[in-house]
C-alpha cells in the first residue's frame, strides 16, 4: 500500500506514524511542501491518454502522486521561495507558487482514502459553522459572540458579568524580551478591552464561561472513539485551558467513555462536515452536562497514549490507515504497537532522524533550521 502524508519537518506525529507502516511493509511518502521548489520538483502533465503528476526531491525517487491508496492531510506547511528570485518579482511568484502547491494537492491521490478530504478539512476549520452544526444536532454549545463590533462584544460581555472568555481563531505567539509567549484562552471583562479601534482591528471568539468539573479530549477515527477525562480544576495553570499547564504540571487524566448520544451526535457531526478523523474538546459540567467546544479535524492524539497508555491510540491510527474505511472499528489484540515503545526503540529513532535529515540538509545557509520535535 502507498501512503502520501502532507507534513512538515518537525511533526513527531507524521514520522512517527511512517516509521510504524513501513515497518508493517507500506511505502510512505511524507510530502513537505515547504521542500517546494528548492528541494523538489514536480510536473503535471495531461494530454488526451493520460493525467501524470511526477514528484522527484529530497530523497523520493521519482514518483506518481496520484497513484496513492492512502493521504493524510496532517500537516501544511507553505512553500520557500528562492531567495535568488528579483526583489521585484518575488510577490509574483510567491503567489505562482502557492497556486501551484494547490494544484499539485488537488490532484493528488485520486483514487486514495483521504483523512481529511482537503476541501472538508478546509470547511471544517471554521469554527462558527462548527458551532452551528454542532447546534443544530443537539449538542449543548456555549453562548457564543463571534466577530469585531464593539458595541456587540462590549453588550455580550455585559450580558455575562465576569463570566466571559476569549480565545482567538488560530494559535498566537510572540517573543518579548527573550521569552516566548503563547496566546491561550482566556478569562475577559469589560475593564480589559482596549479602546474600540483597536477592539475592531481583530476579531475574536467570546463565549460564556461554563463552568467545569473536568474537560474531555475525544478523537474519533472512522467509528472508532477513544477518549480521555481531564481534570483540569486540580491543575494550578490548566483552569481556564489545560494546554498551559501540560509544559509544567503532571495532568491528571483517565480514560472515560463517551455517553451515546454525545458519541451518536459527533459521528452525524463529521458526515455533515465530511471528515473521517476528528479531536472533539467538551467541558463536562457539575451536573453532567457534555458541552461542545470545538472539534479539530488534524489534531494530536498520540499525547493521549502518553498519559493513559491503556489507549493504544498509535495502533489505532495505523490500523485506520490500513483500514481505508470511513466507517472503522478498532478491534483490541495482544500486542499493540506502543508509542513509548516506539520512541525508545533506537533503529526507529534512526530512521525517524534520517527521515527529517533527507529534507533539512543540506540545505542553503539562509534557509533556517526547522525547530527540535517536541512531543505531543
Amino acid at each position: 500500500m502507498r501512503i502520501l502524508i502532507s507534513t512538515m519537518h518537525d511533526d513527531l506525529h507524521a514520522h512517527t506514524v511512517a516509521a510504524v507502516m513501513r515497518r508493517r511493509g507500506h511505502e510512505v511518502i511524507c510530502l513537505h511542501h515547504a521542500d517546494f521548489p528548492l528541494r523538489q520538483k514536480f510536473s503535471l502533465a495531461i494530454d488526451d491518454d493520460s493525467v501524470a503528476l511526477d514528484l522527484s526531491g529530497a530523497g523520493l525517487t521519482r514518483i506518481d502522486l496520484r497513484d496513492c491508496d492512502v493521504v493524510w492531510n496532517r500537516r501544511h506547511s507553505a512553500p520557500t521561495p528562492n531567495p535568488e528570485v528579483n526583489a521585484e518579482d518575488r510577490k509574483f511568484v510567491a503567489r505562482e507558487l502557492k497556486e501551484a502547491s494547490r494544484a499539485l494537492w488537488d490532484c493528488a491521490g485520486t483514487r486514495a482514502f483521504w483523512i481529511n478530504p482537503e476541501p472538508a478539512l478546509v470547511r471544517a476549520q471554521n469554527k462558527a459553522a462548527q458551532l452551528i452544526k454542532a447546534r443544530a444536532l443537539g449538542l449543548a454549545i456555549p453562548a457564543s459572540l463571534i466577530g469585531n463590533d464593539p458595541e456587540a462584544i462590549r453588550a455580550f460581555l455585559a450580558r455575562f458579568p465576569g463570566d466571559t472568555i476569549y480565545k482567538p481563531f488560530t494559535p498566537g505567539d510572540w517573543m518579548e524580551q527573550g521569552e516566548l509567549h503563547m496566546l491561550y484562552t482566556a478569562n475577559v471583562d469589560a475593564a480589559m478591552l482596549p479602546p474600540d479601534s483597536l477592539l475592531q482591528a481583530c476579531p475574536g471568539i467570546y463565549q460564556q464561561c461554563v463552568h467545569k468539573d473536568f474537560e474531555v479530549r475525544a478523537t474519533f477515527m472512522g467509528n472508532s472513539c477513544a477518549a480521555i477525562r481531564i481534570d483540569s480544576q486540580q491543575t494550578q495553570n490548566g483552569q481556564v485551558d489545560w494546554r498551559r499547564a501540560q509544559e509544567s504540571e503532571t495532568m491528571p487524566a483517565s480514560v472515560i467513555e463517551v455517553p451515546p448520544q454525545v458519541r451518536s451526535r459527533c459521528r452525524r457531526l463529521m458526515q455533515r462536515m465530511d471528515i473521517v478523523f476528528g479531536c472533539f474538546d467538551f467541558i463536562v459540567t457539575a451536573a453532567g452536562d457534555w458541552v461542545f467546544l470545538e472539534v479539530n479535524e488534524a489534531g494530536q492524539f498520540l499525547f493521549l497514549e502518553s498519559w493513559c497508555p491503556e489507549l493504544p491510540m498509535l495502533d489505532m491510527f495505523c490500523g485506520f490507515l490500513e483500514s481505508r474505511d470511513p466507517d472503522f472499528e478498532y478491534v483490541p489484540h495482544a500486542w499493540p504497537v506502543r508509542f513509548d515503545q516506539l520512541v525508545c526503540d533506537a533503529a526507529v529513532t534512526q530512521s525517524l532522524q534520517e527521515a527529517r535529515d533527507i529534507h533539512l540538509g543540506p540545505a542553503p545557509q539562509w534557509l533556517p533550521a526547522a525547530p527540535e520535535a517536541q512531543p505531543a
